[in-house]
This record gives structure tokens, sequence and C-alpha cells, in this order.
């Protein structure tokens, strides 16, 4: 019996796949009009991708992180 499941991680350094994700995200928050997206592990996310990500979202933006400092 499988106990974890790896997940895998968005390269978050590679431009053709921050567009995707950014152009899916749009889509998926104007779809079902989302108006606030949270983000599990945040600190283990770039800090330089939440702005661009936030403004692709249309939407507020909070990551959570078990450790007060990112």
């Amino acid at each position: 019996m499988l106990d974890k499941v790896a997940l895998m991680d968005v390269d978050t350094e590679n431009d053709s796949v921050l567009k995707a994700y950014y152009d899916w995200t749009g889509c998926f928050v104007k779809e079902y009009g989302i108006d606030s997206l949270r983000t599990d592990a945040a600190r283990h996310i770039q800090v330089d991708f939440w702005q661009s990500f936030t403004e692709a979202a249309g939407a507020s933006c909070i990551g959570k992180s078990l450790r007060m400092t990112l």
C-alpha cells in the first residue's frame, strides 16, 4: 500500500511554464468567479513569483506557511 505521493513542483523559473500557469489561473478565476486564491507551502515558492501570479490571476492571493519566515 502506498503511504505517500510525491507531488511535482511547478518550474517557476521556466518562462513557458509560467505563461501557461498564469493563463490557466486567470481563466480558472474568471470561469468560476473566484475572488481569492490560497497557496499552501508558500515558503517553497520564489518571492518574485507572487506579484506576477497575483496580477495574472486577477484575484487576491494568500500563501500559507507553517513558519513565520519565508
